[in-house]
């Protein structure tokens, strides 16, 4: 997805470090909390305690939190979604017609099926569009939209905003546990993680039991600028590591590797976003002595929707990445059938 991509360089290069409880952006006028605690309060007078920061993530409201807590009268039934790893998350949860709108990139499942209005684009909240619909929170992921235009919707129109941030697969099934609590039902979401642990320990065993593994990998996710990839504290390591390969990007997050780093790794084998083309390898005289680009050991992802959002379908990215590194054991057509029943299934678009 590029505008994960966008909105991870952007992030990178002007990071806002916030407090929980504090003022965000500092102005003459109510202050804007970051909350990682919710408390909501159920119809039958029991309550539901979502802790967000078990995914990285937070939601930004000026309602005061008491004692840490931000408390809500009811789950959301009213929701846009301005990042495409949550609207996935809430069409495989069941709750997609809750959704009144979404951003441009967010296109599975197809707004215009559902007829959900489409908003924005990946530099911009569309802050006067999203009032008109009168959602209770707005979802998005860390380093999306401006610290101003995020202070308008807040501040301006006391809308919250959530940022979901998952930096692990462990992350990303809290965020699916969280965002089912917060839309009023554990169901699916059990479901969902079921499937997923499944589908990862089914593909654990034919690694160990074949002894596979040995691999050193690199993931060119962007040439802007440079080599960028993925390293430690991002879900796409742990991708490799279920896989038991190594990634030779042994920085934090996301950053350009040199070119001398990656030649003096010599990666066995090369893992191209499909934004790169392989003329960055073949047509690079600082990479085409490289051991994966003589042995053409390189592969371009097809759909990266699947392999840079960090929602349950990252199963099928691991999947990929294994027929890719053991094609004799390991092919996409072994993850096991997707457990919710939906109109649009997440994995048939994956080699397209």
């Amino acid at each position: 997805m590029k505008k994960w991509v966008t909105a991870v360089l952007a992030t990178i290069i002007a990071i806002i470090v916030v407090g929980t409880g504090v003022y965000v952006y500092k102005e003459n006028f109510a202050p804007i909390y970051q909350v990682s605690v919710v408390e909501i309060k159920n119809p039958n007078g029991t309550a539901t305690i979502v802790n967000l920061s078990q995914s990285g993530s937070y939601i930004l409201t000026t309602t005061a939190p008491v004692n840490g807590v931000l408390v809500l009268n009811g789950e959301f039934s009213r929701v846009v979604s301005m990042v495409p790893s949550s609207t996935v998350t809430l069409y495989g949860l069941g709750d997609y017609g809750k959704v009144v709108g979404v951003d441009m990139y967010s296109t599975y499942p197809p707004p215009s099926a559902f007829r959900v209005p489409v908003l924005g684009d990946e530099e911009t909240l569309p802050v006067e569009k999203i009032a008109n619909l009168s959602p209770q929170v707005v979802l998005s992921g860390e380093g999306f939209f401006s610290s101003s235009q995020i202070d308008q919707l807040v501040r301006g129109l006391g809308i919250p905003y959530l940022v979901m941030n998952p930096q692990s697969i462990g992350q990303i099934e809290n965020q699916t546990v969280e965002l089912a609590q917060l839309m009023g039902g554990l169901q699916n979401a059990t479901s969902i993680n079921n499937w997923m642990n499944q589908s990862l320990q089914d593909i654990h065993s034919i690694i160990t039991s074949n002894h596979l593994g040995g691999l050193s990998v690199f993931y060119y996710l962007d040439s802007q600028g440079g080599a960028w990839t993925a390293g430690n504290g991002t879900f796409i390591n742990d991708y490799f590591q279920l896989l038991n390969a190594t990634n030779i990007a042994t920085g934090y997050y996301y950053y350009i590797m040199s070119r001398e780093n990656i030649t003096s790794e010599n990666p066995s084998y090369i893992i191209l976003d499909h934004y790169v083309n392989t003329s960055a390898l073949t047509d690079n005289t600082s990479f085409s002595t490289l051991a994966a680009v003589k042995d053409h050991n390189y592969s371009v992802i097809p759909n990266d929707n699947y392999f840079n959002e960090p929602d349950f379908r990252v199963i099928y990215a691991i999947y990929w990445l294994g027929q890719q590194f053991y094609p004799e054991y390991v092919n996409i057509s072994m993850v096991p059938k997707f457990p919710v029943s939906l109109q649009y299934p997440p994995g048939a678009n994956l080699l397209s």
